[in-house]
């Protein structure tokens, strides 16, 4: 057992960076936009970071990101957040009640309570390691106060890309994030997740937070943001790689199109985040003012 906790203690950070790529504390550039210029073409491409947990409301409080979107012809995020296919991925299997030998039913409700975040609700369908990572890594939402069905940043950007009839495209598909988080959590057996989900349940039953209250959104208000251009990835290798995949993409769209490319925040900092790679292939990259 002491072996799968020191496995597991990496995998909660693979975990929470799957589920919300929360940014990594990333502190003193004032702004969450920039723009993407290269001297051999005449296209202007935009990279917003995004905080996966704030709403549209924040969106549109700054008319700048819109006005952006729309002066853009390709709109590129993460992953295609279809409700539809993400339970169509998970009905392909059989349910398992496992569960219910595991928790108590006063549990089980603070579960049903604790996936209402997320866009897959039948917990009998999730192995122990997926159902870990969904309830643990949403209970920072909660506590913020984040409201579940709200309309958050990523969903938004998509709104308005097709509202705005643009082109979108996306980085990943939602059955590779899916199949993703399956293999990071597959070391989360029954016993361990007995054992270590009580803490998290126990947050889901104190009363939420205000989400104006806290660290994180104050950041993003204040712009109090952190790239850190020249520090290491530090091991993070789940987000190099997929950092390293999404700018072979980038490098063939940004010379066809104007594009408005919304992502995590974690992933424009540091030296493998897109705004170092995009400088070292020769682009220029501009912080814009975002009020």
């Amino acid at each position: 057992m002491k072996e799968r906790l020191a496995i597991n203690q990496p995998m909660r950070k693979v975990i929470v960076s799957l589920l919300l790529s929360f940014p990594s504390i990333l502190f003193a550039q004032k702004t969450i936009l920039w723009k993407v210029t290269e001297k051999s073409n005449s296209h202007v491409s935009y990279l917003l970071g995004t905080e996966h947990l704030l709403g549209s409301e924040y969106v549109d409080s700054l008319p700048i990101i819109a006005q952006s979107l729309r002066n853009c012809e390709l709109v590129i995020t993460e992953v295609n957040k279809d409700s539809t296919r993400t339970q169509a991925y998970y009905n392909k299997r059989e349910s398992s009640f496992k569960l219910r030998e595991v928790l108590s039913e006063k549990d089980i409700e603070t579960i049903n309570f604790a996936l209402t975040f997320s866009t897959a609700k039948d917990w009998s369908k999730f192995t122990p390691g997926e159902l870990f990572a969904k309830v643990s890594g949403y209970t920072e939402g909660y506590e913020m106060g984040v409201k579940p069905g709200q309309i958050r940043i990523d969903d938004y950007i998509q709104i308005l890309a097709k509202d705005n009839k643009k082109q979108s495209l996306y980085f990943e598909s939602d059955s590779l994030q899916l199949e993703i988080l399956r293999k990071a959590t597959d070391v989360i057996d029954w016993k361990y997740f007995k054992k270590n989900i009580g803490k998290w349940l126990d947050m889901y039953k104190k009363p939420a937070g205000d989400i104006t209250t806290t660290r994180l959104y104050k950041q993003f208000y204040n712009f109090e943001l952190n790239y850190a251009f020249d520090a290491k990835c530090s091991g993070d290798i789940l987000l190099e790689k997929r950092n390293d995949e999404w700018m072979k993409q980038l490098l063939n769209y940004f010379k066809q199109k104007n594009c408005f490319v919304a992502v995590g925040l974690s992933h424009l900092g540091k030296q493998c985040g897109l705004i170092q790679q995009l400088k070292r292939a020769g682009y220029e990259v501009e912080p814009m003012n975002i009020k």
